[in-house]
């Protein structure tokens, strides 16, 4: 459960479907940062369990007009509630709520879709006038239809726009404020400044420009190509692949400042009370060639015209989980400002340090919070995180950490006392003034191949290149397996049953060995549950061929085991799959015995329970495993 609106906009007794998300209006008065509009539609439901055994021929009829409806199924709409843009990564097409805080999901779809040249795309309003399918006798037909999707006459939504996608029979409609959410308002501090100004002159809000005296800043190597970008305090290296994008990309660039540009162009420009009003016109900032391009998407197959018609030829998309990374060769180097990290060069400085870019806090937005959406944030307060959507690139972006030259090393730290937890909060752009309520920043957070796993593959790398092992490959799942589970392209199996999977996906409350989650224990705040994935790697190693078995870690985890064995035949998907099952179907803390008791029958030799040993980098975080120890530890399976 977390907060969304403010206590003066709760809505009333029951469950709440979010419909809708667009209609931004920029700030007014002592109001300087811009608002988006939720359009909510009251559930018949009465409770979220109800909700979860809905099929999907009955969502259709939640989501969409019922056909000869009468007047007493009516939908009740709730008056739009304005929130602050900086709330977008925390919303959802689809959320449920009750009172002032999203509390589920509607049950969606996910699908995977391959986008190419031949594949057609448009960019539209969502009531614009469409060709009709065959058999179609009721006037005219939309782009989105009332008996599909039903909006009603919501003015959030009347300009809205669409991202069109014809990819053989099939049609996939993206509204234009999830492309917003997703590629230019992932972050609150890039979702304002996006939404406040051209961003060729807002971008300082989340990308700092200026150069170092320790060699690191953002530029262009004119002669590697390589995108080297420092983004600001307050973010993650993780934002820092889609933010050079938006930087150094000429579409990508070109795309985000239309973004704003399309404000004055609009004529649904100016609200009863006064507020410029628009509609979000974002597109995709990719451009696919020849090569296929893949999308993770999320949402609802739109119930066909009448029965005899195709069913789940349409589909409204309400979310997109990753995307490809469309330049597969790019260099990108990044740092954050003030990072604190250290270098091989120390420059030693006769004052105290007073600020590094960890200055924030993690919070929970549970019913102690008061959210403001009428107010900015005060600027000198430190930030309150919370995390929101998911996102993941299919395939790995050459990312790595900016180098510095030299650093600065302090006396010590100079910092004033903790200040007590801040109980209002406001996720608006931030400026002076003490009154106003401290800074909310919500994030989405990247679903990619853990750390650890990623450090492993990376081992197989340097040792097969060393000429240390013959060869290695990853085991995935069959394509269309349940268990698969795929982390920035490498596909590895789920350790979460099928139940958890559907809960997770309702918003319900999962727990168990069967997840990692995005925060460590112990800080009080909101932790997303991630399904546990299993990496197994075909390791070829002086003749012998090898199974292992690498457990996606929890943060925090490092001497963490790894399962290797020698199969005594052949081992085919099924028997790695029958595994996976047994395993999962142990419960309590994570079975360490009864895995090894799983694997032994894949061999009649041996099964290993293995540790990583690393090495570690000046800031004595993990940089990488130990590969001579990795070959001694393999060996053992067969010594």
């Amino acid at each position: 459960m977390k907060k969304v609106l403010e206590e003066t906009q709760a809505l009333h007794t029951g469950l709440w479907l979010l419909k809708w998300i667009d209609g931004i209006s920029l700030g007014r008065g002592l109001l300087s940062s811009p608002r988006i509009h939720l359009v909510l539609q009251k559930l018949d439901q009465s409770d979220l369990a109800e909700l979860a055994h809905l099929s999907p021929r009955e969502i259709s009829y939640v989501i969409g007009r019922r056909p000869g409806a009468a007047a007493e199924h009516a939908i009740t709409w709730a008056s739009p509630r304005p929130v602050l843009t900086g709330m977008l990564p925390l919303l959802n097409i689809g959320d449920i709520l009750c009172g002032t805080s999203v509390v589920g999901a509607l049950r969606q779809e996910e699908q995977r879709i391959s986008l190419s040249e031949s594949s057609h795309v448009a960019y539209c309003g969502i009531f614009d006038e469409s060709s009709p399918p065959d058999g179609w006798s009721s006037g005219s037909y939309r782009v989105l239809n009332r008996f599909e999707f039903e909006l009603g006459r919501q003015r959030e939504a009347i300009g809205s726009r669409c991202m069109r996608i014809r990819t053989g029979r099939l049609e996939y409609i993206i509204p234009c404020s999830v492309i917003l959410r997703t590629f230019y308002g992932f972050h609150t501090k890039l979702a304002n400044a996006i939404c406040s100004g051209p961003w060729d002159t807002t971008l300082n809000a989340v990308i700092s420009t200026a150069r170092y005296d320790s060699g690191i800043g953002t530029y262009r190597n004119n002669e590697t190509g390589a995108w080297n970008i420092v983004v600001q305090a307050g973010l993650t290296r993780d934002h820092a692949v889609r933010l050079a994008l938006l930087y150094f990309d000429e579409y990508a660039r070109a795309c985000a400042n239309a973004i704003h540009a399309s404000a004055d162009r609009q004529t649904h420009s100016v609200r009863a009370d006064g507020a410029r009003h628009w509609f979000a016109d974002a597109k995709m900032p990719y451009q696919w060639s020849n090569k296929p391009f893949e999308m993770l998407i999320r949402g609802f197959s739109l119930r066909a015209h009448r029965p005899s018609a195709e069913a789940g030829h349409r589909f409204l998309v309400t979310s997109i989980e990753g995307t490809s990374w469309p330049f597969p060769d790019q260099q990108i180097f990044s740092e954050i400002a003030n990072s604190n990290l250290r270098s091989p060069n120390p420059n030693p400085e006769r004052i105290p340090e007073t600020y590094h870019a960890g200055n924030r806090r993690l919070v929970l937005l549970n019913e102690d919070i008061v959210l403001d959406h009428h107010s900015d944030a005060f600027k000198g307060a430190p930030d309150n995180r919370v995390e929101g959507a998911a996102f993941e690139f299919l395939n790995r972006p050459l990312h790595e950490l900016q180098k510095k030259l030299s650093h600065k090393e302090y006396l010590g730290t100079q910092r004033p006392p903790a200040a007590p937890p801040a109980l209002t909060l406001s996720a608006g752009s931030t400026a002076p003034g003490e009154e106003k309520p401290a800074p909310l920043v919500a994030e989405s957070h990247d679903r990619r191949l853990a750390p650890h796993l990623q450090l492993f593959l990376d081992a197989l790398d340097a040792l097969q290149e060393a000429g240390r092992i013959s060869a290695y490959e990853v085991i995935a799942p069959p394509e269309f397996s349940k268990l698969k589970q795929a982390r920035n392209g490498v596909n590895c199996w789920s350790l979460a049953s099928e139940d958890q999977l559907s809960a997770l996906r309702l918003g319900l409350p999962v727990q168990g060995w069967e997840f990692v989650f995005s925060a460590p224990r112990g800080l009080g705040i909101l932790r997303h549950p991630i399904p546990r994935c299993l990496l197994i790697v075909r390791v070829n190693l002086d003749g012998h061929e090898l199974l292992v078995f690498e457990i996606e870690p929890r943060l925090g985890e490092t001497a963490y085991r790894f399962y290797a064995l020698e199969p005594t035949e052949p081992i085919t998907l099924q028997a790695i799959e029958t595994c996976i099952i047994n395993v999962r179907a142990y419960s309590g803390s994570i079975p360490h015995s009864k895995i090894k008791l799983a694997f032994c029958t894949l061999t009649h030799g041996k099964v290993l329970a293995l540790n990583h040993y690393y090495n570690r980098n000046f800031n004595q975080e993990i940089a990488s495993i130990n590969t001579e120890s990795l070959r001694r530890q393999l060996a053992r399976t067969y010594v």
